[in-house]
């Protein structure tokens, strides 16, 4: 080949490419798959506002970024999830922040607010948890768990005090360990009791009630012998989109700014979500004849007290004073 083709030949390649360029712009980005664990089964209620916020990522991210589900823990056991981000395995999980609280304790703060997700984003109080999560290699993207609160649950009428409180004494309670401050308030005996072995222990008399979310217990048909709720509720959830942090910082900017947009109006649509399934729970739950027993004032106060106050302290022994001074202030009223 003479000099004078070869020339040619470059001024070919290059012309091509700068009409290419002129074309299209720059170079295609090519298409990144992210793979997502789930910290529940895909026939579970939970599953819906993830399962409607990948399908709007795959429509709008196609040629940029798409998410595929892999599944939940038939697939990976919850307790391993977060380990498949750490080795690469999985990219994104979806579940609730309770399922490894150890690793990052200030996440505590999502349970104990009382703003929606939206307020707590105009709040910008995620951008004050985000740095807890970037510590243990996660990047925090959505939050879809406000929208349900949780209940104590009895099979027999609690006895209240002359001060209108209520007292569980000689009552054993299907109670996880952080609602034990609060089973300690009202003088209950917390037990274990796996979830899938809740109504026969209901049915058998084994125990007298259990702590719940405001929403699920007609799935496992619990109200057949439940009877009554005491109020008021607290906390809610911390349902919550992660991403490995290797896999988000590969991710085109593009890319991120797309997730991140999307996971916003899809934390408000997972919000309505939980608000309309807990309406049609109570009623539900109303309707087969459980009562609400109703503390007030001091009683009240006293009781969300119990329910608060010990996880705030255990973000505080973690990550110090000034930690859960800022986060409370970010995230309770």
């Amino acid at each position: 080949m003479t000099i004078k083709t070869t020339f040619r030949t470059l001024l070919t390649v290059s012309a091509l490419a700068m009409t290419a360029f002129a074309a299209g712009g720059a170079p295609a980005t090519a298409e990144t798959t992210l793979r997502l664990i789930t910290g529940w089964p895909t026939t579970s209620f939970f599953h819906v506002p993830l399962q409607n916020f990948v399908e709007e990522v795959n429509r709008r991210g196609e040629g940029l970024v798409q998410i595929r589900i892999v599944g939940g823990p038939e697939v990976t056991p919850l307790s391993e999830q977060i380990g498949s981000l750490d080795l690469g395995v999985n990219d994104m999980w979806y579940g609730t922040i309770s399922a490894f609280q150890q690793r990052v304790p200030e996440a505590r703060a999502l349970v104990l607010s009382d703003y929606t997700a939206a307020e707590l984003r105009e709040r910008g109080s995620f951008d004050l948890l985000r740095p807890f999560f970037d510590k243990i290699g996660l990047h925090y993207l959505g939050y879809f768990g406000s929208g349900y609160t949780f209940y104590v649950y009895l099979n027999k009428e609690p006895a209240q005090t002359a001060d209108g409180d209520i007292d569980l004494t000689g009552m054993r309670v299907r109670a996880p360990f952080l609602w034990h401050p609060i089973m300690k308030h009202v003088n209950a005996t917390p037990i274990n009791v796996e979830v899938a072995e809740l109504y026969e222990a209901l049915s058998r008399g084994r125990v007298d009630g259990f702590g719940w979310l405001d929403i699920g217990l007609t799935d496992f048909s619990w109200q057949d012998h439940t009877n009554y709720r005491i109020t008021p509720n607290f906390w809610q959830g911390d349902v919550s989109v992660l991403v490995g942090k290797e896999a988000w910082t590969k991710l085109e900017p593009e890319a991120q700014e797309l997730l991140t947009e999307i996971a916003i109006e899809y934390e408000l649509i997972a919000h309505d979500y939980m608000i309309g399934l807990q309406k049609a729970e109570t009623a539900a739950l109303h309707d087969a004849g459980m009562q609400d027993i109703e503390l007030q004032g001091e009683a009240a106060a006293a009781y969300l007290a119990s329910a608060t106050e010990a996880l705030w302290d255990l973000v505080e022994d973690s990550s110090g004073a000034e930690n859960r001074n800022t986060l409370e202030a970010a995230f309770t009223r």
